[in-house]
């Protein structure tokens, strides 16, 4: 189960560790187009993130069913914004693009990698 304790986890976790890709890519390349394609797939792909932890929230957990509307509503509204967001600075070339492929597929590492080591602590600390 996904709780608040591990969303948050996740999130200062990738924060962390994007930050320095997003550091790293601007020394080595020296371009912001690329720094912030970094930082922009970051956002992208941690919006599935936030908006889940804001739906734990305000359905306590799950607890209350009444807000299946809310729940739909943010999913919907999050792909929009994902979607939306995509569209508009690849077509218009704001940035580059294998950067915010590169930001998105880092954060994507990072919070399976966090997940996983997560995982295995709460599993061997069950078995003790």
């Amino acid at each position: 189960m996904i709780d608040e304790p591990l969303l948050k986890w996740l999130y200062i976790g990738s924060l962390v560790v994007c930050s320095v890709a997003i550091a790293v890519s601007h020394i080595i390349w020296q371009r912001i187009d690329i720094s912030l394609g970094v930082a922009v797939g970051y956002v992208i792909s941690l919006l599935p993130f936030l908006s889940w932890h804001w739906v734990l929230r305000k359905t306590k957990g799950f607890q209350l069913t009444g807000n299946k509307r809310i729940i739909l509503l943010v999913t919907f509204g999050k792909y929009i914004i994902i979607a939306g967001s995509l569209y508009f600075v690849l077509v218009n070339q704001l940035l580059d693009t294998v950067a915010i492929v590169s930001g998105m597929f880092i954060t994507f590492l990072i919070v399976m990698a966090l997940s996983v080591i997560r995982f295995m602590s709460n599993s061997n600390n069950s078995q003790e």
